[in-house]
């Protein structure tokens, strides 16, 4: 759970190619009331270097791409990882990271390192 009064936490997780997966998030002030997030704009970039640029990125979501929640406030995101982009990366470590525009300021909540471990079962039918 990430809160306006800690808005920077590490992440660390591990994905199999192939495989479909979500990062959920859940928002809330320090008094543990949700927190609007109707009005922020989510990115989550995997990349293996950090100093690559966004466009070589291994996996991109963007804002249309998430979905948020909650009620009566959206105070959740759920941030896909999409099988296809899993299948691609070739199994190793990545940097990874998530972003927020707010009002247009912009902070990166989360890093950390996503491990995309090959997988042994490859068919899927």
């Amino acid at each position: 759970m990430a809160t306006d009064h800690d808005p920077f936490f590490v992440m660390d997780r591990t994905v199999t190619q192939g495989d479909d997966d979500e990062i959920v998030l859940s928002f809330s002030d320090a008094d543990g009331l949700d927190v609007d997030i109707s009005l922020w704009d989510f990115w989550y970039t995997v990349k293996a270097n950090a100093n690559d640029a966004d466009s070589a990125a291994v996996i991109q979501v963007d804002p249309t791409d998430v979905t948020k929640s909650g009620s009566p406030t959206q105070n959740t995101v759920s941030i896909p990882i999409a099988s296809a982009d899993t299948t691609a990366a070739p199994a190793r470590k990545y940097g990874h990271d998530i972003k927020i525009s707010i009002g247009g300021k912009f902070q990166t909540i989360m890093h950390g390192i996503l491990t995309i471990k090959e997988h042994q079962t490859k068919r899927t039918t």
